[in-house]
């Protein structure tokens, strides 16, 4: 047990609602077998561990699922050490994939369909591809820094999760996409390793 590892027992945990006994040798493919578990949540949690240790691991959707929780703690924690002069821009790049991926992880878990739940996912895969490009660059001493994010308007909810005060402001989830596609008559496909929806470009 070490600290990466601790991380992600106490994460996967905390979005499972202890409904799974969790261990390090616990593999992730299994997990996303579970219904309280998704693909969108699991991509969360490694970027909140990249966060918390100042690491960054790549493309989360590209570590293999076939991993066991204390594999991917051991993958992440050897990943690029962020310097502190540019742990601000990591975040700044990070934030709109976890702000996505909260907006449609509740929405994924309900969806009735796979199409809808290719929808939801459409905007967390636009907001990874574009903030991976940016934290290669990062990575490479190439970053160009164009944000329009103010880190100094960042907040902290309720749940100690970063927040800006636009965030605050606005409509929580897709409240466009009310009245979905889950009218439609598709027969639902199970939703796990074997149903990845998740394009990597």
């Amino acid at each position: 047990m070490n600290k990466y590892i601790y991380f992600l027992l106490n994460e996967i945990g905390l979005r499972m609602g202890g409904m799974y006994a969790l261990a390090p040798d616990t593999l992730i493919s299994d997990l996303l077998e579970e219904e309280g578990f998704n693909e969108a949540e699991w991509y969360e949690v490694q970027i909140q561990m990249q966060l918390i240790y100042g690491v960054f691991a790549g493309d989360p959707r590209k570590i293999p699922t076939n991993l066991t929780i204390a594999d991917v703690a051991d993958y992440i924690k050897t990943g690029y050490q962020v310097p502190d002069e540019q742990y601000e821009i990591f975040f700044i790049n990070w934030y709109p994939v976890i702000d996505a991926i909260a907006s449609a992880a509740g929405k994924i878990s309900s969806a009735r369909t796979k199409k809808t739940r290719v929808k939801y996912m459409l905007k967390v895969n636009e907001a990874m591809d574009e903030a991976i490009a940016e934290l290669y660059a990062l990575q490479a001493g190439e970053y160009d820094d164009d944000s329009e994010i103010d880190p100094d308007e960042f907040l902290y909810d309720e749940f100690g999760n970063f927040i800006t005060e636009e965030e605050i402001n606005k409509p929580v989830g897709f409240a466009d996409d009310e009245e979905d596609d889950d009218n439609d008559e598709d027969e639902d496909e199970p939703f796990g390793k074997e149903n990845n929806i998740f394009p990597i470009k």
